[in-house]
C-alpha cells in the first residue's frame, strides 16, 4: 500500500479497531516517518469482514468480547438456551457452545456466526435507541408478540426464518429508527 500522503513511500499496516458492528478503523503508518503521519481509514464493512482485517493477534480478543456481549444481551432478552442456539445459527447439539462463550471464549471463526453476531448486537442497539427510557421495554421486545411480525415474536421470526427472518427484524427496527 502506498502512503496516503505525499512522499508516496510504502506504507505499513497498524492496527485496526472495531468502532460498532458496521464500522472498522484501519490505521496506517508511512515507514519514511519524515514528513508522514499516521493516517486513519474507516472502513464501512459487515462485522466478519472487520474482525478479520484486525490480524489474528486481535481477532480472539474481539470474537471474546463478541461474545460476552451476545450472552448478555441473551441474558436481557430473557431468551431460552435453544432459542440462543437458533438466533447464533447454530445445532441443538451445541449447548456446549453457549455454555463456552458465556465462560467468555472466543466466538468461532464462522463467518455466519460473526454475521449473526453483528446482526444481533444491531437489534439491541436499535433497541436501546427506540426505547431508551423504558429499559424494560427495549429488553422484551425480542420476545414479545409483535403484529408486524404476524403475532410472532421477534425470536420466533429469528428461529423460524434462520438468517433472513434475523434480516427482517434487523431491517423493520432500522425502518422504525429511520436509519
Amino acid at each position: 500500500m502506498l502512503c496516503a500522503h505525499s512522499c508516496q513511500s510504502r506504507a505499513q499496516y497498524s492496527r485496526t479497531r472495531l468502532l460498532d458492528e458496521c464500522l472498522a478503523v484501519i490505521t496506517i503508518r508511512c515507514i519514511c516517518n519524515v514528513k508522514c503521519y499516521t493516517c486513519c481509514i474507516v472502513w464501512r464493512c459487515s462485522m466478519a469482514q472487520a474482525i478479520i482485517a484486525t490480524g489474528k493477534e486481535n481477532q480472539a480478543q474481539h470474537r471474546a468480547a463478541l461474545a460476552k456481549m451476545l450472552m448478555k444481551a441473551f441474558d436481557l432478552w430473557n431468551v431460552p438456551n435453544e432459542d440462543q442456539l437458533a438466533l447464533l445459527g447454530l445445532a441443538l447439539e451445541n449447548r456446549a457452545a453457549l455454555s463456552r462463550y458465556r465462560r467468555g471464549e472466543p466466538l468461532a471463526t464462522n463467518r455466519d456466526l460473526l454475521e449473526r453476531s453483528g446482526h444481533l448486537l444491531a437489534i439491541h442497539k436499535n433497541l436501546r435507541l427506540l426505547f431508551p427510557h423504558d429499559r424494560d421495554l427495549a429488553y422484551r421486545w425480542m420476545t414479545a408478540r409483535n403484529r408486524a411480525f404476524g403475532n410472532q415474536t421477534p425470536v420466533e421470526v429469528i428461529c423460524e426464518w434462520g438468517f433472513t427472518g434475523l434480516l427482517m427484524v434487523r431491517s423493520y427496527l432500522d425502518r422504525a429508527l429511520g436509519s
